[in-house]
């Protein structure tokens, strides 16, 4: 599966490498473009998250502090303070989660890059033959693949 930081860093290698594949561009660009917007939220998404938990932290201990002076009425209002922001970051973690799953379903989708050394082609007509090792077999009408020879003799 591929990153995204490598295809932010490698976005036109890697259409080049998927239209070779006979992947269509629109689709390949479409895909990348969104994928790099879901990261860019989630990214921002992930700040606020940390931000609100820093303050969230700081409101803590200024409420440890002003109880221990005793100073109620302010420590309930920090309180609420502290219960908004809570509500708050669950909102953002929730919607963090959401879009991590929107990149992992678009990640899914956007095949491996074939390497350099693929030429450009659909099918496996188009692929060229480098090294053969050994003769062919010719099978005879009736030979059967090796799946079902698997199975009648029991091999795994």
């Amino acid at each position: 599966m591929l990153r995204i930081n490598n295809i932010r860093a490698k976005k036109e290698i890697y259409t080049n490498r998927l239209k070779a594949r006979g992947i269509d561009i629109g689709w390949i660009e479409s895909n990348f473009n969104l994928l790099i917007d879901y990261d860019n939220e989630r990214k921002e998404l992930k700040s606020n998250i940390d931000n609100l938990l820093s303050k969230a932290n700081n409101i803590a201990k200024e409420i440890g502090d002003l109880h221990r002076r005793g100073l109620v009425d302010d420590t309930i209002r920090l309180k609420e303070d502290s219960q908004k922001i809570k509500e708050e970051s669950k909102l953002l973690q929730e919607r963090y989660v959401d879009i991590q799953k929107k990149i992992d379903q678009s990640l899914f989708l956007i095949p491996n890059i074939p390497h350099i050394s693929v030429p450009t082609g659909n099918s496996e007509k188009d692929n060229e033959v480098i090294k053969q090792v050994g003769a062919v077999p010719n099978l005879t009408q009736g030979s059967k693949p090796h799946w079902d020879l698997v199975d009648d003799y029991n091999l795994i």
